[in-house]
């Protein structure tokens, strides 16, 4: 059976080139925001031990973004038992990974890495399941991070929720900049929200129908210009996969609602790797008791 195994001195790249993707990091950027594995697997191309990794086990629903700058790479429903010991795929998000030919023990594979950073993630290779694509995307456990969507709202089925207005009701208690963000799933401009740097201590609501959704402990600076947080409040937000735009993101609705609050994305600064990009119009602000 094809492993993902490589080491890379032994490999000769045949047309990657770093120098044309988006996010771009010198080699000491790279390696002090990288763990030294993921520094290893993404910047240096080398492989992970087979089931060393426990996303190889992992089929909870969800997506698979990149270790390196958070692009949402896979989604968990593609995800198959290979029997490899890595993590494997039958394909990816349309646009989401790039690949290039490399000679490794003298033979021509393909590699694949991230099309937005150009990361390596692994190997693709032609013996996946016949039944779908017959391609099986090997990709390095430390060169991905994994969102949960347990919560994740199926967009075939009517959402039910606890509170319930008719648009016309909700343009009137919301305002037309509210609404359109709350919604119709609106963004403000960056650096303009009121609690974009905003640090008191207590709870972020919902705008719409006063839910809380983020503690404020949870709150960091990330430098996007929206308020940005590590972590939500238990079954406070719903995930609704979005193709907007050009993009494949992760849009974050409030569970009692529905209404729009922003996006989450696989590129934050805490140990939960999560960064809640929320729009301040789209919360209230409740004091903490002292």
């Amino acid at each position: 059976m094809v492993s993902c195994t490589s080491k890379s001195s032994e490999i000769k790249n045949l047309g990657m080139d770093l120098s044309r993707y988006e996010v771009t990091k010198t080699e000491e950027e790279w390696r002090a925001d990288l763990s030294p594995d993921a520094f290893n697997v993404l910047r240096k191309r080398a492989t992970e031990r087979a089931y060393s990794s426990p996303l190889n086990d992992n089929y909870q629903a969800g997506t698979y973004s990149c270790a390196g700058c958070g692009s949402v790479l896979y989604d968990g429903e593609r995800k198959y038992d290979s029997g490899t010991g890595w993590p494997s795929f039958d394909r990816s998000i349309p646009g989401s990974v790039a690949t290039s030919v490399e000679r490794q023990f003298g033979q021509l594979v393909t590699e694949v890495h991230c099309a937005t950073c150009g990361g390596h993630l692994g190997h693709i290779f032609p013996d996946g399941p016949k039944e779908t694509t017959g391609e099986r995307h090997c990709i390095n456990g430390v060169a991905l991070k994994f969102t949960d969507m347990n919560n994740y709202r199926d967009q075939n089925k009517p959402k039910e929720y606890k509170v319930k207005k008719t648009e016309e009701q909700w343009r009137k208690d919301l305002g037309d900049k509210r609404y359109n963000i709350l919604r119709q799933a609106g963004t403000e401009y960056p650096h303009t929200g009121e609690y974009n740097l905003h640090f008191e201590d207590g709870k972020y609501l919902c705008g719409a129908c006063g839910a809380p959704l983020f503690e404020s402990d949870s709150k960091f600076k990330s430098s996007c210009g929206w308020p940005s947080f590590d972590k939500a409040i238990d079954g406070a937000i719903e995930y609704k996969r979005d193709t907007s735009h050009g993009m494949i993101r992760t849009e974050t609705l409030c569970a009692n609602c529905g209404s729009h609050l922003g996006h989450i994305f696989n590129d934050g600064p805490t140990a939960t790797g999560q960064r809640y990009c929320i729009n301040s119009a789209s919360m209230d602000f409740q004091k903490g008791e002292n």
